[in-house]
Order: C-alpha cells, then sequence, then structure tokens
C-alpha cells in the first residue's frame, strides 16, 4: 500500500486552486448574464418586453417620417427632429422619457388599449433601460438641465407615471361597464357536456373507424409528376361537415374536462404533446388504482421547475376516474384520443399535438396546435349553443376549476390553499393577491349577495361558510315541503316525456302499417305486417339511424318503409351522415402541402425534390397519383402543379440561382407574380383549352356564323 505524501497532496490542492483562480472576469461576467437570463425571466413575458420594444420603435420611426415628410427641423415645442430620432437610441437622451409618455397616450387614449398595455409598455421599457450599459440607466429618472445629461431610467419619469396612475383610474370608474371572461361553474359545464352529447351522442364518437389511406407504393410518380402505376381510389365513409362535427365535439369534451382539472392557461394545454402523457399506469399498494400521467413541462408559474423546492416531478398530475361525468377527464381525453387516431388513420407519436389545428378543408395538421383564435370560435359556439350567460374565455376554465376545487365541491372534496397553489401552478412567493382573485372574489359575492332571500329554505350564506350551518341544522318543515315539491315535479316531468315519446312512437307504428297496408302488392297475413311494423318500431326509437354508414355505424340495415326525416330528429345535426350530392369528400389525413411564404420559392423546389422528413413530408415528384387526383384533385393537385412549374423553369434555367431571378424577379417578392410569368411560357405551361376552342377557332366560327 502507497502513501500519498503531504506534499504531494498540497501540490495537487495548490495546482486545482490555481486552475479555478485563472477564470476569466470576462467569461464570469457572461455566465452571470445568461444564468440569470435564464433563470429570471419567463420565456413569454420576455417575448411581451422584446414586442413592446419593437412597437415603441416603429411608432417613433413612423413620427419622424412624417416629420421629415412635412419637412420640419425643429418643431413648435422646439424639438429637433434629429434629437428626437435618437430618443430610443443608445444612449437614451432628453427626449426618451416623452417618447414612451407619447406612445402610451397613443395606444391607451387614442386606440382605446386597457390599462394592462400601459403597464405592459411601462414594464418593457424599464427593462430596456435598466439593462443598457450596467446598471448606469437603471433607478430613479434624473435630467440635467445644465449638461442635458439623462441619469436613471427614463420610463420612471414622473410623467409616464402620472400618465400611468390616470390610466388605472380610468379603468377603475368604467370597471363596472367593462367585459369580464365568467369563471364556468361545475353546472355551466355540466350544460356544456349535455348540449354536446346531444348534438353528437357519444356512440358516434367511438364508433368511428380508421379511414382508408392508400399506401406510397400505390404508384410512383417520376420527375414529369405522371405515375408509372395507377393507385386505386380510396373508401370515402366521411363528408368534411361530418369530420368537422366529430372533431369539435371530441375535442371540446378533452379539452374542456382537462382544463377544468388541470386549471391550465391556453397555451400550456393546446401545447401539450401525446408523449406528455403516460397511459395505463397503477397506483400503489394495496389499491392499484388505474389513472394516467399528464407532464406540464411549461407551465408558467414553476418556469419548468426552475426555483421550485419540490422534486423534478412536481409538474407531473396523476388522473383518477371522477363521479361527475362532466370534469371527468380520465374518460373524456382516451375518448378523445382514440377518435383523434381514427381520423388520421394512423398511429400517433409523442411529438403529435393533443390537440391539433383542423383547416376547414377537413384537413387535420398533427404537428400544429390549435391557435387561440380558432378555440375562441369554437367555445363560442359552444356556449352560444348550450345557452350560456356571459363571456367566457379560455381562463373560465381556470377560474372554475380553482373556485370548485377549494369553495364549491362537496366538503369532503374541498382542497386546502396549499393543494390549490400547487396544483394550479402558482409560485411559492407570489402574491397572494392572485389567488385570493381567483378564489375569494366569487365568494364574497357568493356570500354577501342576498337576491336569493325568497327562497322557501333560508340558505345562511353570510351567516357561515358557504351556509354550511344550514346545511347541519335540522330538517325543517319547510325543507320537507319543497323536497316532497321537487320529487313530485320530477316524477311529473318523466310522465310526461314517457307520454311523448309512446304518443310518436305509436304514430310512427300506425303510419307503417297503413303505408304497409298501401304499397304491399298481394295477400299479407296480419302476423307478418305485425312482425314487419314491430321491427320498424324497434329501428325508429333507437338513439341514432342505422342505415349504411361505414365511419360511425356497423350496421347495414335499411328500412325502406321509414321516412329518413323521422329517423334523423333522433340525431341532431347527424342528419347527413349518409353522403349527399354536392358534399365534398374528407381529405387523405396526413397528406397536404404546406403553403409558402413569399420569397420561399426555393423551398418550393424542396417540397418537389425532396420533400421535408420534420412533418413527413414526401418529395412532390414521388407522389402516388390517388394523391392528388380524384377526390384529393382539389386538396392538393394545384399546390403540387405550382412547385412543379417552379422546378421546370429552374430546370430550364440550367438550375443557375442567379439566372432565375434574373428571368424572374418576382420570385423574392410574390410567388403568385411569380407563378404567372412562368405560366406565360407556353414550353413550361401548357394553357387549358376550353371546350369551345380556341380563341382563334372561336373566332373562326363567329365569322362563319355570320357569313352564313
Amino acid at each position: 500500500m502507497t502513501n500519498t505524501s503531504p506534499a504531494k497532496g498540497a501540490k495537487r490542492a495548490v495546482k486545482k486552486k490555481t486552475k479555478n483562480e485563472a477564470a476569466r472576469f470576462e467569461t464570469l461576467a457572461k455566465m452571470t448574464r445568461v444564468n440569470v437570463e435564464k433563470y429570471n425571466n419567463v420565456v413569454n413575458t420576455l417575448k411581451a418586453y422584446i414586442g413592446n420594444i419593437q412597437r415603441g420603435k416603429a411608432f417613433l420611426a413612423g413620427e419622424i417620417v412624417e416629420r421629415k415628410n412635412r419637412g420640419v427641423i425643429v418643431c413648435e415645442l422646439g424639438i429637433p427632429t434629429e434629437e428626437l430620432a435618437k430618443a430610443l437610441d443608445k444612449p437614451p437622451n432628453q427626449y426618451s422619457a416623452m417618447v414612451v409618455e407619447m406612445f402610451i397616450s397613443q395606444k391607451c387614449l387614442i386606440d382605446g388599449c386597457k390599462q394592462q398595455v400601459a403597464e405592459g409598455i411601462h414594464a418593457a421599457f424599464c427593462r430596456y433601460w435598466d439593462n443598457m450599459d450596467g446598471d448606469k440607466y437603471a433607478g430613479q429618472y434624473k435630467f440635467d438641465e445644465e449638461t442635458k445629461e439623462v441619469s436613471g431610467c427614463p420610463a420612471r419619469a414622473p410623467c409616464i407615471i402620472e400618465l400611468k396612475k390616470s390610466i388605472q383610474t380610468r379603468g377603475k370608474a368604467n370597471a363596472a361597464s367593462r367585459k369580464h371572461a365568467e369563471a364556468l361553474t361545475i353546472e355551466g359545464l355540466k350544460k356544456l357536456m349535455d348540449w354536446s352529447e346531444h348534438q353528437c351522442p357519444t356512440g358516434r364518437l367511438e364508433g368511428v373507424q380508421n379511414l382508408t389511406a392508400p399506401d406510397l407504393d400505390a404508384g410512383i410518380a417520376d420527375d414529369g409528376g405522371q405515375p408509372f402505376e395507377e393507385g386505386k381510389d380510396r373508401e370515402q365513409p366521411l363528408s368534411i361537415e361530418q369530420l368537422h362535427l366529430l372533431f369539435n365535439h371530441g375535442f371540446m369534451r378533452a379539452f374542456m374536462s382537462s382544463a377544468f382539472t388541470l386549471w391550465t392557461r391556453c397555451f400550456e394545454l393546446l401545447s401539450l404533446t401525446v408523449g406528455d402523457i403516460k397511459q395505463n399506469c397503477e397506483g400503489h399498494a394495496p389499491y392499484y388504482t388505474p389513472h394516467f400521467k399528464v407532464h406540464l413541462e411549461t407551465r408558467k408559474g414553476w418556469q419548468n421547475a426552475q426555483g421550485y423546492d419540490g422534486s423534478r416531478t412536481s409538474n407531473t398530475y396523476n388522473i383518477y376516474s371522477q363521479d361527475q361525468p362532466e370534469i371527468d377527464m380520465y374518460t373524456h381525453l382516451p375518448r378523445w384520443l382514440k377518435l383523434y387516431k381514427q381520423l388520421l388513420g394512423r398511429e400517433l407519436t409523442s411529438e403529435d399535438k393533443i390537440f391539433p389545428h383542423i383547416s376547414t378543408n377537413g384537413t387535420i395538421h398533427p404537428h400544429k396546435e390549435m391557435s387561440y383564435d380558432c378555440f375562441m370560435k369554437l367555445l363560442a359556439s359552444f356556449t352560444s349553443g348550450a345557452e350560456l350567460e356571459g363571456w367566457f374565455t379560455t381562463h373560465s376554465f381556470r377560474r372554475g376549476g380553482a373556485q370548485y376545487r377549494f369553495i364549491f365541491a362537496p366538503p369532503s372534496y374541498r382542497w386546502s390553499l396549499n393543494i390549490v397553489r400547487w396544483w394550479g401552478g402558482w409560485a411559492e412567493g407570489e402574491s397572494v393577491d392572485t389567488l385570493m382573485k381567483y378564489l375569494l372574489d366569487s365568494l364574497q359575492s357568493y356570500e354577501n349577495g342576498h337576491g336569493d332571500a325568497l327562497h322557501p329554505v333560508p340558505r345562511g350564506y353570510g351567516e357561515s361558510f358557504l351556509g354550511e350551518r344550514v346545511e347541519a341544522a335540522p330538517v325543517t318543515a319547510n325543507e320537507v315541503r319543497e323536497l316532497k315539491r321537487s320529487v313530485n315535479d320530477k316524477i311529473d316531468s318523466i310522465d310526461r316525456s314517457v307520454e311523448t315519446k309512446l304518443d310518436n312512437l305509436f304514430s310512427r307504428f300506425t303510419s307503417t302499417l297503413a303505408a304497409t297496408h298501401l304499397i304491399t302488392a298481394g295477400p299479407t297475413s296480419l302476423v307478418e305486417r305485425s312482425e314487419r311494423s314491430a321491427r320498424t318500431l324497434r329501428i325508429a326509437s333507437t338513439p341514432y339511424p342505422t342505415y349504411p354508414f361505414s365511419a360511425v355505424s356497423g350496421s347495414t340495415e335499411t328500412v325502406p318503409s321509414l321516412n329518413e326525416d323521422d329517423v334523423s330528429q333522433e340525431v341532431p345535426n347527424l342528419s347527413t351522415c349518409h353522403h349527399k350530392r354536392g358534399q365534398r369528400p374528407v381529405p387523405i389525413q396526413g397528406i397536404n402541402i404546406p403553403n409558402l411564404k413569399p420569397g420561399a420559392w426555393k423551398q418550393a423546389i424542396d417540397q418537389w425534390e425532396k420533400g421535408d422528413a420534420t412533418i413527413g413530408l414526401v418529395a412532390l415528384k414521388d407522389w402516388p397519383r390517388a394523391w392528388y387526383t380524384g377526390e384529393m384533385r382539389t386538396f392538393t393537385s394545384s399546390k403540387r402543379r405550382e412547385r412543379q412549374l417552379i422546378v421546370l423553369a429552374y430546370n430550364k434555367l440550367g438550375r443557375d440561382d442567379n439566372a432565375f431571378l434574373k428571368e424572374y424577379p418576382q420570385a423574392e417578392k410574390s410567388m403568385k407574380n411569380l407563378l404567372k410569368a412562368i405560366r406565360k411560357d407556353p414550353e413550361l405551361a401548357t394553357p387549358r383549352r376550353s371546350r369551345n376552342g380556341t380563341p382563334e377557332e372561336r373566332d373562326s366560327a363567329e365569322s362563319a356564323c355570320a357569313d352564313g
């Protein structure tokens, strides 16, 4: 065994210490700045700051251009145009604060923006100057009249602070007439789910079969775009209208139950991917309760768990089955994922968005999340259909879910403030006011409102927390009478409903007998007619029609003697389950061509020759014919031909970029004008032949008719 001498150990220690001391101050300063930027800023907040700075500079640039066009060197206020143009540059000058003040005035006083816009602009320019040139322009603003030098942050000038306060005061004065998003109650969510179920029954969502998609081997095209082998036409079980109906209702049921359960912000839920869900999990012994896990990677409050003292898995949620169907995310989300897979016609991958964008032509984009604007239109259609009063946004689910678990859930299911804070992703150091805004504002209105004072059973909201004292008190005679009345009303409602349904069934039954008696040729026994009528009666009473519909119903039985309109009334908005003339077919999912931005002519060439593996785009020249002809013609044929024309023009000029741009200068500005120019070359684009002949032939025919 060898012993290490103390001298050698000291020597090593000295070397290590010398190595650490050798780090340059510039490197350490850079690491410090990177660390501060990474952990002290929320990504979306930083983007908002940058946007406000850019818009402020654009506002100033527009003012400078206007002054120069009018030939203003020094305005009537004594402000030189050249100095004003430098107000937002480095370093700030005496006009910097004034420009920010005018920018806020333009946005809030002229354009009518709310006080949040003023606060955002103020915060953005505070950060802009606080980080300019070290801390030279941080802190209280000062301007030296003699030296004309600025110290401190111009955004903290008294004129800006006073303007911001006035806008805040104006906002409070108009608060009564402002439009606030409502917190969605559990009753409101139930109305939305019930309406959705009425429009599109669950059996429809669960009965969709895979949409058949053609194989790539069905026909590979050559460089000229002609296939070597003709592909087979695919089966088309759905129309675009039916696809949108199934998609919208499956999507919204999953989204609404998830948002109410997880209390997510819109971008947090819409950005979820299939890889963020871990299904078929089992709980701990001894119950082994089945559940699935949801990992919220981009939760705003935690900033990806940075600065949070909990474990790295603290933003993972275990989702269990719930007794209330409207909030049962455990049921609605997997059902949507199954429907989603069936509509795509393939297995879902970990990169696929859970809540994807769908185009108006029925194309689902699994790698593109639905935008906020599109979702708001969808939400508005649901709240309008369910006749919910109020104005609802994506934040309504977050507020409503938090308030339900803290206040309105049954006593044994209410959560503590600690659980609410954790579940909602609120940071440990976040102001209590934020939580109170979500939780206690509705409670205050609930307990201080006395509009229900005439209720036969006193609620006692103001006497105890949510009137719990009244709930725990002995039953009174009034409560018994009110319960009896409620039960009687419910029984009467059921009787009326059953009576109405029996009348409808009897009417259909008798009408079917009459129709059978008139139409049937030859003698028919009473037994035969009874069996036929009973069969018709059973079909008419089913919750949805059983005529052929391969995507939703597996039945192929038809009833010639039954009026189709009568059957369709059982399923609102799904009476178009069979194909009608004039309905556009659904495109093959996953087969679409991305749009091109102006000047992206090279991207058009890449799409034709290489495709794009990141989005699963096969090279357009290799597409089978079935992907751009027949039913797919209206979806992809035009775009594919446009890319082909650009490639043909590029090849004709020897694949020389400079020669191509010289021949077609429109390529760098407008794809529309580029294609228009290419189509003028008869060697590249053969003009369409009219069924009435060419212009020369038509002129000749007209002359002949005139001579005749």
